[in-house]
């Protein structure tokens, strides 16, 4: 979970309008972003194919995020919608956070009583569950450990 998600609510708090706020927030990330995604293809981190489409497919996301903000805004409801989608969102990404966690650690624990080291996940279960379903089209990604994923 990045910075955004605090973000905005702080330059919510200093008096922005909520769709400033938020424009504000994608602008400041998207230079966070680049820095740390050059940083990891020079450190052999990364996977330049999938960053490609991963950054295409977030031009696309962000301009469905424009319309679906800018239409609330043009109907005099941007704030009271756009606050209360948000609040949904930052519970669902939070409990999911919190299940991960707690599941993480359940089986560390029970690793830790058995005796074994038992080493973390590599792959969170989002990803697992994406790569299962298996629609057309597909890319292979030799450095993960997924094989081959859709698109």
């Amino acid at each position: 979970m990045g910075g955004g998600f605090f973000l905005t609510p702080v330059l919510r708090i200093l008096g922005l309008e909520i769709v400033t706020a938020i424009g504000t927030c994608f602008f400041a990330l998207i230079g966070n972003a680049a820095i740390g995604a050059w940083k990891h293809l020079k450190g052999g981190n990364g996977h330049f194919k999938l960053g490609v489409i991963m950054g295409l497919s977030g031009v696309g996301g962000v301009e469905f995020g424009k319309r679906f903000v800018l239409y609330p805004e043009s109907q005099n409801l941007a704030g009271s919608s756009i606050r209360s989608i948000y609040i949904v969102i930052l519970i669902l990404i939070s409990s999911f956070m919190l299940n991960e966690y707690r599941a993480e650690k359940k089986r560390m624990d029970a690793a830790q009583k058995e005796g074994k080291k038992q080493e973390r996940k590599k792959i969170c279960l989002p990803m697992r569950i994406v790569s299962k379903i298996g629609l057309p089209p597909k890319i292979r990604l030799p450095q993960s450990d997924l094989g081959s994923v859709s698109l």
